[in-house]
């Protein structure tokens, strides 16, 4: 079934970009890898990587990769553009390249995309002066505290709770929060969205989006891999979502805006603010 193409701010006159930035940012690398400040350091185990990996669970059927939104964007599209206010959906994937996304003094955004993307490290190094909610410092808190052969998938229960203890906490705070969430657990999203509108909160969605090879890449990097069996529904979570936006040229409903970025958008941010004005 044809789908229609999805919109793209070109930053151009009219555009939701705000200028207040003005220069490029520079062409540099993004880390590869979702460990956020002040985590604690990769425990390795038995293995010749050192990746303390999850056991592998029975083969199952390999899933395509998440599809790609259709990029509609002029030749003269530039690299790099000013600071982008996000409203509706924007895919930034093949361009513009804004330096920062700001969002509103109190609102809420939920960082996504496959485990090893870089969602920690581009949330650490982007949205520093907001609240960070990240599931992944609860599970190094719990392993620091537990001998390593203690599999994760016996405390990932209280990792969860913990981490929406956490979140609600920082809801009823007050504040921007930035949530790090992969979208496997559904019933978290619409509580989230329920939760921030009964606050007068906008909820927006911000995907990184990489290939299955270069989240594995960064999986080992971090030194912790998920095994074959949860990995392969992450990414048909991801596939569904990046879908979805697909078909309806919008963000989910209830959601102000979606924005997909890929590593090399990533790298150009410089930072994700949460202000009143632009």
């Amino acid at each position: 079934m044809d789908t229609a193409p999805a919109r793209v701010r070109s930053g151009r006159a009219g555009d939701d970009f705000d200028g207040t930035h003005g220069g490029a940012a520079p062409d540099r690398a993004v880390a590869t890898t979702d460990e956020g400040v002040g985590a604690a350091a990769p425990r390795t185990g038995a293995g010749a990587a050192g990746v303390r990996a999850m056991p592998e669970d029975d083969a199952v059927p390999r899933q395509s990769a998440p599809a790609a939104l259709p990029v509609v964007a002029p030749a003269d599209q530039p690299a790099f553009a000013p600071a982008l206010r996000p409203g509706g959906l924007h895919d930034l994937r093949r361009g513009p390249r804004p330096d920062a996304l700001h969002y509103g003094p109190a609102d809420l955004l939920v960082v996504s995309g496959l485990p090893g993307a870089g969602k920690s490290t581009l949330m650490a190094r982007c949205a520093a002066h907001a609240r960070l909610i990240d599931s992944q410092h609860v599970r190094e808190s719990y392993q620091a505290r537990l001998p390593e052969s203690v599999p994760y998938r016996l405390f990932r229960p209280f990792v969860r709770l913990t981490h929406y203890w956490r979140l609600g906490a920082a809801l009823r705070r007050g504040g921007p929060v930035v949530v790090h969430d992969c979208g496997t657990v559904p019933f978290v999203r619409g509580w989230l969205t329920r939760a921030a509108h009964r606050q007068g909160r906008a909820v927006h969605l911000l995907i990184l989006d990489v290939d299955p090879a270069t989240a594995r890449a960064g999986q080992q990097a971090r030194g912790r891999a998920v095994s074959a069996r949860e990995f392969a529904r992450h990414r048909a979570v991801a596939a569904r979502a990046l879908d979805g936006l697909s078909a309806s040229d919008a963000p989910p409903a209830g959601w102000r805006s979606a924005v997909v970025i890929d590593r090399p958008a990533a790298g150009a941010l410089r930072e994700i603010r949460f202000t009143a004005d632009g």
